[in-house]
């Protein structure tokens, strides 16, 4: 099994995460209800 590389190798936070600022967090949430009939979408 290959070697997983760390998070922040494969992926750029962006600015309002990487400058510390206060996280809002209604933003991060998810709605799994939307997840299992699909209405989720990515931002």
């Amino acid at each position: 099994m290959p070697k997983l590389r760390p998070w922040y190798q494969v992926v750029t936070p962006r600015d309002d995460l990487r400058g510390n600022h206060p996280l809002d967090a209604p933003e991060f949430a998810v709605h799994l209800d939307h997840i299992l009939d699909k209405r989720a979408h990515g931002g």
